[in-house]
């Protein structure tokens, strides 16, 4: 299983929207991912 980490950093929350969409697909491939959110 790949284990996969997602970096986002975003001041309007869009970059926040597409981390959970990538975050959702790749859980339903079947790996681990971990996201870090950094919010202004």
């Amino acid at each position: 299983m790949a284990e996969i980490g997602i970096f986002v950093g975003t001041m309007y929350g869009n970059s926040l929207l597409v981390a959970e969409e990538a975050e959702a697909i790749l859980t339903a491939q079947g790996t681990k991912q971990r996201y870090l959110k950094i919010l202004n």
